[in-house]
């Protein structure tokens, strides 16, 4: 007399969920030994979401079969869904005792104490239940471990390894491209993220993604289209307006990016970012009392990379407050900035204070960042010229008349 049983397995097939509880109920009631209406019955409450529920009848499962180690494995995953991650563990490893050599116990292990940030005992499981079974899924999880561990030579290897074997997997392909923008390797992060909107196109995450990448690249149209596609996804999303008011800026449109940037501090005011993004365009058009204000309320909020003192620099050189513009392209610099045009401004600044044995140490440092820069030749001239020192003078007066003319 299984028929409800029987029944509820097929609605469940059918999706129809509501009924196949009803049926696994009748099951249960008929019979309440049976340790399978109990399961599929938790299986059914699990799908409509009723975890509570479905919790119950697992643990009926393990009081009527302690051994029943798809209860186990089924309340682990409960207890990772209610964010109660030791009561997990603990339910995974009892699974253990009975399945020494179940992979999805090692897996669900190392997933949680990754969640945790246990990465160390998250690796240790993983790697035991990669040498269960080699699959994408592992390889791809233990990516994700050396990427929170920072090892980001590993992770890289490890991502690759997994996109060898399943290029269409979007997870992999998002986090190579993540990788590869903090590499500043953008041409390839905007491949892996391409990969991924063309995988899945509802991600509007990976558009921004995509978006900020074509904005380092300064492909300023292909931009504007992927922010324009996250938004159409998620409209309310911060970072896709702030990325858009970037480009905006970029492109001289400026009234556009007061809008974006207005948009983002409206879903969330405490976003730093956003208030050095708003100083750059006020900055623009000359409203530097109120950009340095927009600046320091970033810093306040706790913006601390190095652009945002480049910028209060720059301003600082607008005020010609050449001491003050000196502190910040030092902090700039301090914070990584590392590009010849970091140093040519430090170079600058000390220039215009005249203290060119600095000026000169800065515009030699821009010179090896970028030996073709004209710019930079010139001012390493006339600064060796104002101290006298004609044959260098002339040496780099030189070099950039040569460069000009190619």
């Amino acid at each position: 007399m299984r028929r409800p049983f029987y029944s509820g397995l097929t609605f469940m097939a059918l999706g129809r969920i509501d009924i196949a509880v009803k049926e696994f109920k009748k099951a249960v009631k008929f019979d309440y030994t049976d340790v399978e209406s109990h399961a599929n019955l938790g299986l059914a409450y699990y799908e409509q979401g009723k975890l509570d529920l479905a919790l119950k009848e697992f643990e009926i499962c393990l009081e009527l079969d302690p051994e029943y180690d798809a209860a186990l494995g089924n309340i682990g995953n409960i207890y990772n869904i209610k964010e109660e991650r030791e009561k997990a563990i603990e339910t995974y490893k009892k699974l253990l005792e009975i399945k020494p050599n179940s992979f999805e116990a090692h897996n669900n292990i190392g997933l949680t104490y990754y969640e945790i940030n246990e990465l160390d005992l998250a690796e240790e499981y993983l790697e035991k239940a990669l040498k269960l079974e080699e699959n994408q899924g592992i390889i791809y999880n233990l990516g994700l471990v050396a990427y929170k561990k920072k090892d980001i030579d590993k992770a890289i290897n490890l991502f690759n390894k997994s996109y060898e074997m399943d290029s269409q997997n979007q997870n992999t392909n998002f986090n190579l491209g993540c990788i590869y923008m903090e590499l500043e390797d953008y041409e390839k992060s905007i491949k892996y993220f391409k990969n991924s909107v063309d995988i899945n196109s509802q991600d509007g995450v990976a558009w921004e993604k995509l978006g900020s990448a074509y904005l380092k690249v300064e492909e300023f149209e292909e931009a504007l289209k992927a922010y324009k596609k996250a938004l159409d996804i998620d409209p309310d999303d911060g970072e896709t307006h702030e990325g858009l008011a970037r480009v905006y800026i970029k492109i001289g449109r400026d009234n556009l990016a007061e809008i974006a940037i207005e948009n983002t501090i409206s879903l969330d005011e405490n976003k730093p970012s956003s208030y050095y993004v708003k100083g750059l365009i006020l900055a623009e058009r000359g409203n530097l009392k109120e950009a340095r204000e927009c600046y320091n309320k970033a810093i306040e909020k706790g913006y601390n990379l190095s652009d945002i003192y480049t910028s209060l620099g720059e301003l600082c050189e607008t005020e010609h407050n050449m001491e003050e513009a000196i502190e910040n392209y030092e902090k700039a610099i301090e914070l990584g900035a590392n590009t010849g045009n970091d140093f040519f401004n430090l170079g600058y600044a000390y220039y215009q204070i005249k203290e060119l044995d600095e000026a000169i140490e800065n515009y030699k440092k821009a010179i090896e960042k970028n030996f073709r820069d004209i710019t930079f030749h010139d001012y390493l001239g006339k600064a060796y010229a104002e101290k006298g020192e004609e044959n260098l003078a002339k040496k780099e007066f030189d070099i950039a008349n040569k460069l000009f003319s190619i």
